[in-house]
């Protein structure tokens, strides 16, 4: 019987350390948030592909030790603002009940809804430091100034083939998989033209699949030994 294996969940970030992120003053404060030296209303801005929703979703747990209470709102064009003030009236005293650090308010997309949201800022202001949002966007300027102002931006450079490959060999050295790094580059350089994470570990999922198979030429692999192929390989879902 093969031994189904999904890299993607297996290597999904657990911690900040693991987070593709190529700047270490960004890794530095989301590290503080973390452990409580810093707090305050995020808005993780940057193209598609860099993490934003990942570390939306893994702050909160870290923060808490476990994966706590949490509204989600996803912004659109049809965002309707009066049904979302009505969703999120009794969150303050929820965030008391439950018993956590904060209770968290999740805001993918937040560049998406088309209004001011005028009434949500509103809100915003009125909550105590019970509560902490998150939220995500792709161009910071469709956000209207007002919003803008009520949160910690943290912009993030789209990722480079470079910036991923320590991630990359992390994941090939736990595998017990010596390949070579400039190979490993080379193949995450074909898809840098999209700069996007799920893509690089899309790369990475390929070449460890043709790892399992025999298809790479020893000459790529760690001190040109080329290890052979098992009719027992495990499988990579993708």
């Amino acid at each position: 019987m093969l031994n189904v294996k999904n890299l993607s969940t297996l290597y999904s970030p657990k911690t900040i350390h693991d987070l593709v992120v190529n700047n270490k003053e960004i890794k530095g404060y989301l590290n503080d948030v973390v452990n409580g030296h810093a707090s305050s209303n995020l808005l993780l801005n940057g193209t598609n592909g860099t993490g934003k929703s990942t570390i939306a979703r893994l702050i909160p747990i870290l923060i808490e030790g476990y994966d706590p209470w949490s509204e989600r709102l996803q912004g659109s064009a049809s965002f309707c603002e009066k049904d979302a003030i009505a969703k999120l009236q009794t969150v303050e005293g929820i965030a008391k009940i439950v018993g956590q650090k904060y209770y968290y308010i999740i805001f993918d997309e937040i560049d998406k809804v088309k209004d001011n949201l005028a009434n949500f800022w509103q809100l915003l202001d009125s909550w105590s430091s019970d509560v902490m949002v998150i939220a995500t966007s792709n161009d910071y300027m469709n956000i209207d100034k007002c919003l803008r102002s009520r949160f910690k931006t943290i912009t993030f450079d789209p990722v480079k083939a470079i910036d991923f490959l320590p991630r990359a060999m992390f994941i090939f050295q736990n595998e017990n998989v010596m390949l070579q790094e400039v190979f490993i580059l080379s193949e995450l350089q074909k898809v840098e033209n999209l700069a996007d994470i799920r893509k690089y570990m899309e790369a990475v999922k390929d070449i460890y699949r043709n790892h399992l198979n025999g298809r790479i030429g020893a000459e790529n692999y760690v001190d040109g030994i080329k290890p052979p192929t098992s009719p027992h390989s495990t499988l990579v879902l993708t």
